[in-house]
């Protein structure tokens, strides 16, 4: 097909696919909630418990036990909330892959997901996410910048997009957990060090309780850093595949669908940020995106 940008630009804003996008978004939102229900669970009570223990009483420390009862629930609760936002993110994942192949004309690769989201399941979270969003950020979806672009050229340049927004949403996000991680682990050690406990004290009433909080942050860590290495590999691979062709030239349609394989199992896999850091940082990725793309599309041209 030609024109390939043009049908990009067009089809993105279309009622149907401004339909996928919200409900999309609206799982999403459904799964950070559940994460935020997790994060709850693990890090401000659990943090609590850490610096109030230590301030008990003999005759009070009895009650300890009802914290660690609470953290053995705690990562059983964890367990639950992992598995609802799996089965969130697999949903969400499987309308952008609609929306996607809808707009970047790939095929439908049954393999890897045997059937289409049903219509009436996706009505229903666009029904939900309109009656508390407004659907305005979710026009222009893929940069105008590929307007001109009449190949598949046009295709792999918005996969390209979909592989750095992530990338570098995904670093800044990990730097800022880790960050969090040792000023939360420095304040129990102060707290510890001015009530003078000993160090089996510390670990018994202070780091086990706080258990959780650690658990979850590496996870958070370790996750992110893995999708961050794949997401990695797969930039490398599109640009690799950039370097060697001219706007007017196409791609093969195999690695195209290849590709999308990848980012959609990057999708499933990789952990939910929290809505507040894609807000915070939206603006300035969008706007490096936009700048991006321009310069790559005048690349091609020479």
């Amino acid at each position: 097909m030609s024109e390939v940008g043009k049908h990009i630009i067009q089809e993105q804003d279309s009622e149907a696919s401004i339909r996928y996008l919200a409900a999309q978004k609206q799982l999403y939102i459904n799964g950070k909630s559940t994460f935020a229900f997790q994060v709850i669970i693990a890090v401000p009570i659990p943090i609590l418990i850490s610096i109030v223990t230590p301030l008990l009483s003999k005759p009070e420390q009895s009650i300890i036990w009802i914290f660690v009862l609470y953290s053995i629930i705690a990562t059983f609760l964890e367990f639950y909330c992992e598995d609802r936002a799996m089965k969130l993110k697999k949903l969400a994942a499987s309308i952008q892959e609609k929306f996607d192949t809808n707009v970047l004309l790939i095929g439908w690769n049954k393999t890897l997901l045997p059937s289409k989201p049903e219509d009436g399941l996706i009505l229903r979270y666009y029904n939900k996410h309109i009656k508390k969003h407004k659907v305005d950020k979710l026009y222009g979806w893929y940069s105008n910048e590929v307007l001109p672009v009449n190949t598949n050229i046009a295709t792999l340049l918005c996969q390209r997009t979909n592989c750095s927004y992530d990338f570098t949403l995904r670093k800044r996000y990990a730097k800022t957990i880790l960050l969090l991680v040792a000023s939360t682990f420095i304040i129990l050690l102060i707290a510890a060090g001015q009530n003078e406990i000993t160090v089996q004290t510390f670990i018994s009433s202070v780091l086990f309780p706080s258990l959780p909080v650690f658990v979850l942050a590496f996870k958070q860590i370790s996750s992110n850093k893995e999708a961050i290495e794949n997401l990695k590999e797969l930039k490398d691979l599109i640009e690799n595949e950039l370097e060697n062709i001219k706007i007017n030239d196409t791609i093969n349609t195999q690695l195209i669908r290849q590709i999308q394989d990848k980012i959609y199992l990057k999708r499933i896999n990789s952990p939910l940020l929290p809505e507040w850091a894609y807000n915070f940082l939206r603006q300035n990725l969008e706007d490096e995106m936009h700048f991006s793309m321009k310069e790559k599309v005048k690349e091609l041209t020479k």
